[in-house]
C-alpha cells in the first residue's frame, strides 16, 4: 500500500460522563471535529450525574443529529460498540 493511500477504519469512542456538564462541550466537539476515512459512532454513560451533564448531552446530540451519537442514562440501557477500533475516554 503506498504511504498516500488511506485505510479506512470505523472507530467506536466510548466515554463515561460523572458531573461532566463544564467540559463536555468542549470534549464532544474535539472528537466530533476528527477528520478519517471510516465511520465514527460516539456512545456515552452517564453515570447518574447531578448536574447538568444529561440536558448537555441531550442537546448536543440534537445538534449532531446527523451524527452517530448514543446516549446511555440508566443502568439497564446498553449500547455496543461496533467500530473495528475502540477509544475509551474517561474524565
Amino acid at each position: 500500500m503506498a504511504a498516500s493511500e488511506k485505510v479506512k477504519v470505523n472507530v467506536s469512542v466510548i466515554m463515561t460522563v460523572y458531573n461532566g456538564a463544564e467540559w463536555l462541550g468542549e470534549a464532544l466537539y474535539s472528537i466530533l471535529s476528527q477528520s478519517f476515512p471510516g465511520k465514527m459512532e460516539l456512545s456515552l454513560f452517564d453515570d447518574a450525574s447531578t448536574d447538568d451533564s444529561t440536558k448537555v448531552l441531550d442537546d448536543l446530540r440534537a445538534k449532531f443529529a446527523e451524527r452517530d451519537i448514543k446516549i446511555v442514562t440508566g443502568s439497564t440501557d446498553q449500547a455496543e460498540p461496533k467500530g473495528g477500533l475502540i477509544l475509551h475516554n474517561n474524565n
